[in-house]
């Protein structure tokens, strides 16, 4: 009766062990997998904005995922490493070039950074999802991005 208690024991700890390392074994499999892609991933620069003063170039950049797909965006505000950098991970980019502009969007005489990403979708469905726009906040001096709202709400507001 001992030895079949025993003998149970030891098969139960033998399959707990097993079970125990090939899980182990998958999680590491799948950590190496994300390690390699991420190093395939390239960071790239898609657009910039040129300027006189160092300090006012703007450059557009993304990780590469394919031919056509971009994700993991950072806008870089200056010409140096340490300059400002504001990052979007959860901008998304396909199939057509994204465009890049630097105007003054809300009239006060600063200005204001402008991407539009996936121009194939641009007009259909959410806006807000293809167009952003980063405000200068002059207190802070710095940009933070600016809520759109929809078209169909600007019209409502520019009946009223």
């Amino acid at each position: 009766m001992k030895t079949q208690k025993n003998i149970f024991m030891l098969v139960l700890f033998v399959l707990v062990l097993t079970f125990s390392i090939s899980w182990i074994a998958s999680k590491d499999k799948e950590e190496s997998e994300k390690v390699i892609a991420e190093e395939k991933r390239e960071r790239v620069v898609l657009l910039s904005v040129l300027s006189d003063i160092r300090h006012q170039m703007i450059y557009l950049m993304a990780d590469k995922i394919t031919w056509m797909d971009y994700e993991n965006f950072v806008i870089q505000v200056g010409d140096s490493t340490q300059e400002a950098l504001y990052r979007f991970p959860k901008w998304y980019h396909g199939k057509y070039p994204p465009d890049l502009f630097y105007h003054d969007v809300n009239g006060d005489t600063f200005g204001d950074i402008i991407i539009v990403l996936n121009n194939d979708k641009v007009g259909r469905g959410n806006p807000r999802e293809d167009i952003h726009i980063l405000n200068f906040i002059k207190e802070r001096e710095e940009y933070e991005e600016a809520l759109i709202e929809s078209i169909e709400k600007t019209k409502k507001r520019l009946i009223r």
